[in-house]
């Protein structure tokens, strides 16, 4: 077998077993959020919307589009039941939501097809509320990249990827059963670099639907029950990580070798209320792909010290939204050491040359915890999982996972609320 044949057999196998493993994380969510739900109480209700805006061309290469849509069937469960951590987060409610995407230019970008599990956390007032919804899927992207058929999308270099919506929504109540929603959406679709070209898809739009509920939503907002809430408190997390992709920031050569990256992180977290985490930590890097570069292409020279060169360091400001023993999490750093990524951005025209993509790392995923959140002061350990798209300047660099945990001193001190 040739080496290019061997290649290209190698990129399936990776792609396949990357979109196996998040299938099966994203599969775990709604089983995570249902078992912790009393569901004798929900509320299922289902909505269509669609979202409208202009793809945000990131690089110089980056196809002409005009304007590019975003539909989706929702199904939505609103919880309802006596757990306290629900009625901690004023009832939110999960779900899944099948989209399809058209992205304004049909010969070079095509469509897309895919489903998110999702996350909506609400503020109601009497016959409406606010919320914001979060949701990380798999979509199908019917023309990626292809070398013959078509070299000009380097936006999404797979036929499987990541697509991720983010949506600010005002909902009115307009029947016992019907209301409608207006508001503003991100839509992001990436290969998180695992198969270059991969400079990626990002759609800020406005938005619009209508949902049904056979229950009432006037209903839905006279939920209030009394809840055991934990007082703040700190602890110290601590996590190791892999990932893999093609080489960092590039968008050429297609099919090439795929690189892992092994890190690490250490963390302070401060935990408020059963809701919301906050954190402030450390997050270091080792680049086998860099390792390659530096010395096949010797880019420092042959008299300069390389012990050090492979590596990255970041730190950063973490936000975590807890859903009890799962969170949607997003890290904001700042990339104090990486030397490679300096240089390249010397000699080559990354999709980010400037000063956001060397100086910036981002990070946006989930979080599955052992304990539920709501009883975690009761501990002094509380071990997770998760599963995160690692950037640069909001280019995605690599696919993450990692297995840590969060120590802590345990403490029964507890109040009680009641709304």
């Amino acid at each position: 077998m040739s080496y290019c044949r061997r290649m290209k057999v190698f990129s399936i196998r990776t792609q396949l077993k990357s979109t196996i493993v998040l299938s099966f994380f994203l599969c775990l969510f709604p089983v995570c959020i249902d078992a912790q739900n009393d569901t004798t109480s929900s509320i299922v209700s289902w909505a269509l919307q669609g979202h409208a805006g202009g793809l945000v061309k990131i690089h110089g290469e980056y196809p002409e589009n005009d304007i590019s849509t975003v539909t989706e069937a929702q199904m939505m469960i609103k919880t309802r039941g006596n757990k306290p951590w629900q009625a901690a987060q004023n009832f939110p409610s999960y779900g899944l939501s099948l989209v399809h995407a058209q992205f304004g230019n049909q010969d070079i970008l095509g469509q897309a097809i895919g489903f998110l599990p999702m996350m909506r956390y609400e503020k109601w007032m009497k016959k409406s509320f606010f919320s914001f919804r979060a949701g990380l899927g798999i979509a199908w992207f019917n023309k990626p990249y292809n070398i013959n058929e078509n070299p000009r999308n380097l936006v999404i270099g797979s036929s499987l990827a990541n697509i991720s919506i983010f949506s600010l929504e005002w909902h009115k109540v307009i029947t016992k059963h019907l209301a409608i929603k207006l508001g503003g959406s991100f839509t992001h679709c990436s290969g998180a670099h695992v198969a270059v070209p991969n400079i990626g898809a990002n759609l800020p739009a406005i938005t619009a639907g209508i949902a049904y509920s056979p229950v009432a939503f006037t209903e839905y907002g006279k939920q209030r029950k009394n809840f055991v809430e934990s007082k703040p408190h700190g602890g110290i997390g601590l996590h190791f990580n892999t990932g893999f992709h093609e080489f960092s920031g590039t968008i050429r050569p297609v099919d090439g070798i795929r690189y892992l990256v092994f890190g690490t992180s250490m963390y302070y977290m401060r935990a408020f209320n059963n809701k919301v985490n906050v954190s402030l930590g450390f997050n270091g890097y080792y680049y086998q792909g860099y390792r390659d570069y530096i010395h096949s292409q010797e880019l420092y020279g042959a008299e300069s010290n390389l012990k050090n060169k492979p590596y990255s360091a970041i730190v950063y400001a973490g936000y975590e939204k807890n859903f009890r023993r799962v969170s949607f999490f997003v890290e904001a750093g700042l990339n104090i050491y990486d030397p490679v990524l300096r240089a390249l951005n010397e000699v080559w025209d990354l999709p980010k040359h400037g000063w956001l993509h060397q100086h910036t790392a981002n990070k946006i995923g989930y979080r599955v915890y052992l304990f539920p959140q709501d009883t975690w002061y009761r501990r002094t350990i509380q071990p997770y999982l998760h599963i995160a798209v690692k950037t640069n300047g909001g280019t995605a660099d690599f696919l993450e996972f990692a297995i840590g945990t969060v120590i802590k001193k345990r403490f029964d001190s507890i109040t009680l609320q009641c709304e």
